[in-house]
């Protein structure tokens, strides 16, 4: 947790025994009173935040926001076949880690349709992992995560023209191919990951009908998981 982050309502409210910040500050950083720790408000200002009690029941604190503009996520989204929630949960804290821009969850041909349906989904656990995500980047940004249950619906919301690529099986260009050249800003871009079992011939059509290329990670068949973080490392590399 390199950055503590709260919600612009809960700032000054003291942090309770039992919440993470606060076994955080207590287990692991073993911090006193009169010590300053980075900080921020989701979506907003960051700062640091001045311990000024340490009880065993509760962390009273100031929050002293910075003037500095935090640096937006990176016009990357990913389109994503969902997998089950314990790796749904590893791919929302780690994306939003990387500053992905946006995260889509979508029902596929060969996914179990039960994923999209979890207590991780259905009772906004997400929201946590993201919140892991962000304070692990150092970031107060946290991108949106939408659901939809289909492929189809899930094409339909994006925005237009950003480049669209799907890696997928060998043989095809390799994906840093594709991202050779010219990187401007304000470029945006959507990568479309398959669930564990992989896209079927419909949905690979359906894919290239939308102006997705495909392209490969190489000979190894990947887990989604695996493929996500590689395709979105590549990808923001490149928008450096």
């Amino acid at each position: 947790m390199n950055l503590l982050l709260f919600d612009e309502e809960e700032v000054g409210s003291p942090l309770l025994r039992g919440d993470d910040r606060f076994i955080h500050i207590q287990t692991i950083l073993k911090s006193k009173e009169g010590d300053t720790l980075d900080a921020g408000v989701v979506n907003g200002k960051r700062g640091i935040v001045v311990l000024k009690t340490i009880a065993p029941d509760r962390i009273e604190y100031e929050f002293l926001p910075g003037d500095r503009e935090e640096a937006p996520l990176k016009p990357l989204t990913m389109i994503i076949g969902c997998p089950r929630p314990p790796t749904a949960r590893r791919l929302v804290k780690d994306l939003a880690s990387l500053g992905v821009g946006r995260l889509v969850f979508s029902d596929t041909d060969l996914n179990e349709k039960s994923y999209l349906q979890a207590r991780f989904w259905r009772d906004g656990l997400y929201e946590g992992a993201l919140r892991e995500g962000a304070m692990q980047g150092k970031s107060t940004q946290i991108p949106p995560v939408d659901r939809y249950f289909s492929l189809k619906k899930a094409l339909e919301s994006l925005e237009g023209g950003e480049t669209r690529l799907v890696p997928d099986l060998p043989g095809g260009p390799k994906l840093s191919d594709a991202l050779t050249g010219n990187w401007p800003a304000d470029r945006k871009a959507v990568a479309a990951i398959g669930p564990e079992r992989g896209w079927t011939d419909r949905e690979r059509d359906m894919l290239a009908d939308q102006g997705f290329q495909s392209v490969t990670l190489g000979d190894r068949v990947m887990r989604t998981e695996s493929a996500a973080l590689m395709t979105a490392g590549s990808i923001l590399l490149a928008m450096l």
